[in-house]
C-alpha cells in the first residue's frame, strides 16, 4: 500500500477530527459515506487501489478515511460530478501542518 495515491480535501467548516468523525457516522446512519465534488479524479484506478482521502481540519491534516469507490454522475444541472465512497470511518492521523490551499 506504500505506492498507493491519497487525496486532499478541506474538511470546510470542521473545527476537529470528531466533527470529521461524528458527521460521517451520521451520513453512515442515515444512508452512505461519500462526499459529492466537482473534481472528478484521473487517476481514480490508482486512488482505489488502496488509497485514502486525508482531512484538512483548521490548517492540519488530522483525519484519514479510505476510498472504496468513485461514481461519475451528471447532475440535474449538467455539471460532471463525483461521488468519493468511504469503506470505513476515518482515522486520526498525525497532525500535519497544510498550507492554505482551495479545494
Amino acid at each position: 500500500m506504500s505506492g498507493s495515491l491519497h487525496l486532499i480535501k478541506l474538511s470546510v467548516g470542521s473545527e476537529s477530527f470528531e466533527d470529521v468523525l461524528g458527521h460521517m457516522q451520521r451520513r453512515r446512519a442515515t444512508s452512505r459515506m461519500i462526499h459529492t465534488t466537482r473534481m472528478v479524479p484521473k487517476r481514480a484506478e490508482e486512488l482505489l487501489d488502496g488509497g485514502s482521502l486525508f482531512w484538512v481540519v483548521r490548517g492540519n491534516v488530522q483525519a484519514r478515511q479510505p476510498l472504496a469507490d468513485i461514481e461519475i454522475f451528471k447532475g440535474e444541472d449538467g455539471i460532471r460530478r463525483c461521488h468519493l465512497v468511504f469503506a470505513d470511518l476515518p482515522v486520526p492521523t498525525r497532525w500535519q501542518p497544510r498550507r492554505p490551499f482551495q479545494g
